[in-house]
């Protein structure tokens, strides 16, 4: 996944980095921003946004075992749930991992893949990670279609074997699409990354691999995860879900309800930025929100492969 740092209720910088901190060609990114909080949706759809600090951390041949996120209520069904690093602690290259998806809640830590084995001594710093979970389904929000899901097509889906496909319809254009691995079922660790194909009809990804320790990038099949929404959407609120907080969501959760007027209520947006290269070559990209908000999570997503190298985009 990229990249976020420096959340702010206005902004944030969003960045690529290579596990080997190497350069990399330019690359487009897109990226959700979500109100903590649950959210039902002008069109009808339930979101819940939040955030997790952790210094739980998986790498290559580990078992996982994440932290445990409740939700504030359950869903209908499984959700399709997004995820990234929203703050930039530790010094090395290091990504997020979610699984065990349930109406109810899920497991979350960051993970380090092949960058470190398990005979290394490694010092994991404290990450916040930010998630959103979805609802699946396809609709219409503020006038712009969304298409939400995730599945396990059972074939490996590593870098050179077999794209997963995500059939998108409807969209003019391409789309901004965020996707995240839900999953853990390849013991060397991976990240969702796209792979070659986007364009208004498919998304392609794969489970990307870093290639520190070896540069092979096979990978088992995996659960992926999207939100599909038309280029610049904003994400419009029809009224909040009376429920408590998530128990693991901050002491602060933010209390909006629809205007009584008429007016619109923003709890999130899309967007789309190219970023050129990676934080290691000193380039990185400040996100200016076109709405205000209180406490917001990012998640992003590279759609492109311009450069064939590994590589995850952060938000700091």
């Amino acid at each position: 996944s990229p990249r976020v740092k420096d959340v702010t209720s206005t902004g944030c910088t969003i960045y690529m980095q290579e596990p080997d901190h190497q350069n990399h060609s330019p690359e487009t990114v897109s990226y959700i921003v979500a109100e903590k909080g649950r959210w039902e949706l002008s069109g009808g759809l339930t979101f819940e946004a939040g955030s997790h600090s952790t210094d739980r951390a998986r790498g290559k041949g580990m078992n996982f075992e994440g932290d445990p996120i409740s939700f504030s209520a359950s869903f209908q069904k499984n959700p399709a749930v997004l995820h990234t690093l929203n703050t930039n602690a530790n010094v090395d290259w290091m990504t997020s991992l979610a699984t065990s998806v349930t109406t109810g809640g899920f497991q979350i830590a960051q993970e380090y893949a092949e960058t470190s084995t398990l005979n290394d001594a490694v010092t994991i710093a404290t990450e916040t990670i930010g998630w959103i979970a979805f609802e699946t389904g396809t609709g219409i929000n503020s006038g712009n279609q969304f298409i939400i899901g995730y599945y396990d097509d059972g074939v490996s889906n590593g870098v050179g074997q077999t794209q997963f496909i995500i059939n998108l319809f409807g969209y003019e254009n391409p789309p901004d699409i965020v996707v995240a691995v839900i999953g853990e079922n390849g013991r060397d660790g991976s990240w969702a990354r796209g792979s070659g194909t986007y364009s208004s009809t498919n998304q392609g990804v794969y489970a990307e691999e870093d290639q520190r320790s070896d540069v092979e990038r096979g990978h088992a099949s995996e659960p992926f995860a999207w939100a599909a929404f038309e280029r610049n959407t904003d994400i419009i609120l029809v009224s909040q879900q009376p429920s408590n907080s998530p128990s693991v969501a901050p002491s602060s959760v933010p209390s909006l309800s629809a205007s009584p007027t008429g007016t619109p209520v923003f709890v999130g947006e899309t967007g789309r930025i190219l970023v050129s290269n990676t934080i290691d070559e000193n380039v990185q990209v400040e996100v200016v929100f076109r709405n205000a908000y209180t406490n917001p999570v990012v998640v992003p997503f590279i759609n492109t492969r311009n450069g064939v190298e590994s590589v995850s985009p952060r938000v700091k």
